[in-house]
């Protein structure tokens, strides 16, 4: 039984000419708090398990400029925890099975500064001065996840069907969404010198969204020793990929559901097979001249 763990910190900090440097609402900051562990654990002599975990905490203050007051700013958080969990089994003395895990779990936000001011204020823009009041020109909460997962059986068998093979059997499952809520404040443009009755204004709406990927593929490979010189790689790969924007709730001009859904919208699925072929032969008994050829098709994975 192993276990690491570690802990890191960074703090930047840094104000614009004519900022008021001791007002926390106008210093730009950064901060980054980092945790990392990793667990090894022996669990008998033929299987292991492999825990790792990494979160990022960091949050990021945008201060002002010259022409702005203090409630316009804005500060962007973010926590995104990344575990992991490995298994490694020896069946026999010919069979091994390892089976991965792996997430990224993110929470982004952008919201004011000050946390007692409300997200959705409006947004003032003096077109005599150039000064900038009220509420940060927009605001998010997002949600970006992927969770993967392997398994592979690794097997040798020897004297089989006129030779020696090395069999792989493989499944991989990946699920990701990107998406949130999006809020752009309302933006009023006033006179205050030249026509101070009059303004006009720009109204916007938050949305939603949402990017998301569904994939699964099965592989099998066999790496076959024909004899001490000549060796053959057969493999074939079967991949079915979905990209769709998932059922996303309708929201009023305070970000709050109205009671209403978008459905799902798909956008394309693919289903590729990927069949491959490889030669390694010696030329030579000494091995010193080696011919090889290799064929195989790929595909590109959603991302």
């Amino acid at each position: 039984l192993w276990f690491f763990a570690s802990y890191s910190n960074q703090r930047d900090y840094y104000w614009d000419v004519g900022v008021d440097a001791s007002n926390d609402l106008t210093a730009v900051r950064g901060r980054t708090d980092r945790y990392f562990g990793k667990l090894n654990w022996q669990l008998n002599a033929h299987h292991k398990l492999v825990g790792t975990f990494h979160l990022d905490k960091k949050k990021d203050d945008n201060g002002l400029s010259a022409n702005s007051s203090p409630e316009t700013a804005a500060t962007r958080s973010a926590k995104t925890p990344t575990p992991g969990l490995g298994y490694t089994g020896v069946l026999s003395d010919r069979t091994v099975l390892e089976v991965r895990y792996s997430g990224f779990y993110g929470n982004v936000q952008f919201n004011p500064t000050d946390p007692n001011q409300p997200r959705d204020l409006n947004r003032f823009y003096d077109i005599d001065t150039g000064f900038i009041s009220g509420g940060h020109y927009y605001w998010y909460d997002l949600g970006p996840k992927r969770t993967t997962v392997t398994a592979k059986v690794s097997h040798l068998a020897d004297n089989f069907l006129g030779g020696s093979h090395d069999f792989r059997f493989g499944v991989q499952y990946s699920a990701a969404s990107a998406g949130g809520i999006v809020g752009y404040n309302d933006l009023i443009y006033t006179y205050s010198q030249t026509d101070p009755g009059y303004g006009y204004g720009i109204s916007y709406t938050p949305f939603s969204y949402s990017g998301d990927t569904k994939a699964i593929g099965v592989f099998l490979d066999d790496t076959v020793r024909v004899n001490n010189r000549l060796s053959l790689s057969l493999g074939a790969r079967f991949d079915s990929q979905k990209a769709f924007s998932a059922e996303r709730a309708q929201l009023d001009e305070f970000g709050n559901p109205t009671g209403t859904t978008f459905p799902q919208t798909d956008y394309f699925t693919w289903n590729n097979f990927s069949p491959r072929l490889g030669l390694n032969w010696k030329l030579t008994a000494d091995g010193r001249t080696v011919f090889k050829a290799h064929y195989g098709r790929y595909h590109r994975a959603v991302a």
